[in-house]
């Protein structure tokens, strides 16, 4: 397989929505350095996890880890009625979880600075070139809508 990255994904911060940082607009990762972090297992999401732990550590910090987290909906779940932790999720979450009422109790946060993980596309490498050329075209920057 071959995992191609295509275009910027914009990630937030999700924290119980009675933390102290939860009051604010925006938060910085190195202000979450205290708190156990939860993202993917590294077997199950590679990328989106060493992007966590790259982007923590660019902030200064080793992020202590918690519970391995799955989807977007039940980490929030998780975050909302568990122990104090937080978790990098994508931006694009943070709608969603304005629709559940079940996930209320999480707060979803920009980033101050904004962070980018990067979208990825996995292909297997037995595909032809062409193959690939054409889902590049429509899944990178400029084919992204």
């Amino acid at each position: 397989m071959q995992v191609l990255e295509l275009w910027p994904e914009p990630v937030a911060v999700a924290l119980p929505a009675t933390h102290p940082l939860a009051r604010r607009p925006t938060v910085r990762l190195r202000d979450l350095a205290d708190l156990p972090l939860r993202i993917p297992a590294r077997a199950y999401d590679p990328p989106f996890h060493d992007f966590a732990l790259d982007a923590c550590r660019a902030e200064g910090f080793e992020p202590r880890l918690g519970r391995p987290s799955c989807d977007a909906a039940d980490t929030l779940v998780e975050i909302g009625n568990g122990p104090p932790a937080w978790a990098l999720i994508y931006a694009d979450v943070e709608v969603a979880a304005g629709l559940d009422a079940g996930i209320s109790k999480a707060s979803v946060l920009r980033l101050d600075p904004p962070l980018n993980a990067c979208g990825c596309l996995v292909v297997f490498t037995a595909k032809a070139p062409a193959c690939v050329q054409s889902l590049v075209a429509a899944f990178g920057p400029q084919g992204a809508a």
